[in-house]
This record gives structure tokens, C-alpha cells and sequence, in this order.
């Protein structure tokens, strides 16, 4: 288990979330068993001493209270290791969603997962688990083709620049050059094609379309007015 002073961080860092008005606060508190009908608003309100955050902390981690988990972390041989000394006890993966609610449904119905927790309304953070593995999704944004269409762009003057002007100074490296940048535009160019033919993505893909090629005149008459 985690050694002692990793739970008292983590306690301190329940305060610090509550002292900035971390909504995600919330949450922690209904694992009390006396904070169970607070709302987030009203976790926000309610003070959160450093004993109170360590209960949570406690709980969290599966113990009665704080003195229980005390007890455990000082008989527990890994966790009286050196201070400083890797130990890697676990890994909890973010998955990237576009709707938090259909991944957590999709783990639970198909999958046998549990919900932890839902944060947002809609939830924009989650955690599902099935005995001790456990998953966050992390709601993400669909990709912006515009924004795509300049990364490739982007990587597409790396090339161009190294045949019109080699003689230019590049105090930063091109890691992997000629591979790495050839595959990036490989992978790019797939993306963006695939967002032209998907039927959900296209009309948003061919406005953002639209939009980089309206600025390819203003553009030309920047060039000429710059004469």
C-alpha cells in the first residue's frame, strides 16, 4: 500500500481542492457515511478541516477511519520503505469519450463494471471498476478538422522548409526526421479523410473545410498588399 505520508499529501490535497472550489469535492465528501445527502454546492459551503479530509482519504482507501489506515500503512512492509524508492502498486488508465454516459453504460451492462462516481450533469468525468481493475473516462471534444488540417500543414513546411532553406538555423530538432514527420501526415491525412466520409462528421468537417480555403485569397491578397 501507499506509505503514510502519500495519504497525508492526499488529504492536504482534498483541502487545497476545497479551498479553490473544486466541484469534484463533492464527491469525496458523500463517501462519508453523515456527508451522504450533501450536494456539491453544499459540500463547497460545509468546512473541511484536515482531520475531516483524512477520514475521506481514509475511507477512500478502504479503511474504517484514519487511525485505521494509520495502523495498516506503519505494519505494512512495502509501505515503510525508504522515502523516494520506486513501488508501483497500481495504474488507473483515462480513457478519452465522447459521452461519458454511454462509456460508463457500455462497461457496466456489457462488461460487468460498477459505476463509482459520475462527475458533471451531463458527466464529463467518471469511474467504473470490476474488482480491482478500474477505469476513468475523460470527456473529449470531436476532433476539430480545421485545426487538423493545420497540423498537417504545419508538418508539411518541415519539409519544404528543409529543401528551399537548409541553411536556416534549427536550434529544435525534428525528432525522427524524415520518418517520424512522413507519418504524422500519413496519420493526419487518414484522420481528415475519414471525418470528410463519416456522415456524423461531415458537414462540420466540410464547414471547417470551407473554412481554411476561404483564407487561402486572404492570404493572397496579404502577399500582394505586402509588396
Amino acid at each position: 500500500m501507499p506509505t503514510l505520508d502519500t495519504y497525508r499529501k492526499q488529504a492536504k490535497q482534498l483541502v487545497r481542492w476545497h479551498r479553490e472550489r473544486n466541484y469534484s469535492i463533492g464527491e469525496k465528501f458523500r463517501l462519508l457515511e453523515r456527508y451522504r445527502h450533501l450536494t456539491d454546492v453544499e459540500a463547497l459551503n460545509t468546512p473541511l478541516p484536515l482531520t475531516v479530509a483524512q477520514e475521506i482519504v481514509a475511507v477512500e482507501a478502504g479503511f474504517k477511519d484514519w487511525a485505521a489506515l494509520r495502523i495498516a500503512a506503519d505494519s505494512d512492509p512495502i509501505s515503510t520503505r525508504a522515502e523516494g524508492e520506486p513501488s508501483f502498486l497500481g495504474v488507473v488508465p483515462i480513457l478519452f469519450v465522447r459521452d461519458v454516459t454511454k462509456a460508463a453504460a457500455f462497461y457496466v451492462d456489457r462488461l460487468g463494471f460498477q459505476i463509482d462516481f459520475l462527475h458533471g450533469n451531463p458527466p464529463f468525468y467518471a469511474s467504473v471498476s470490476r474488482d480491482r481493475s478500474c477505469l476513468h473516462l475523460r470527456f473529449v471534444h470531436d476532433p476539430n478538422f480545421a485545426a487538423l488540417v493545420f497540423y498537417l500543414l504545419t508538418a508539411v513546411a518541415l519539409f519544404r522548409l528543409r529543401r528551399l532553406r537548409p541553411d536556416l538555423p534549427r536550434p529544435v530538432k525534428a525528432v525522427g526526421y524524415p520518418v517520424l514527420p512522413a507519418l504524422y501526415i500519413l496519420a493526419t491525412g487518414f484522420i481528415l479523410v475519414v471525418l470528410l466520409v463519416d456522415k456524423q462528421q461531415r458537414l462540420y468537417s466540410g464547414l471547417g473545410l470551407l473554412i481554411v480555403l476561404l483564407g487561402v485569397p486572404v492570404y493572397a491578397l496579404w502577399r500582394r498588399t505586402a509588396r
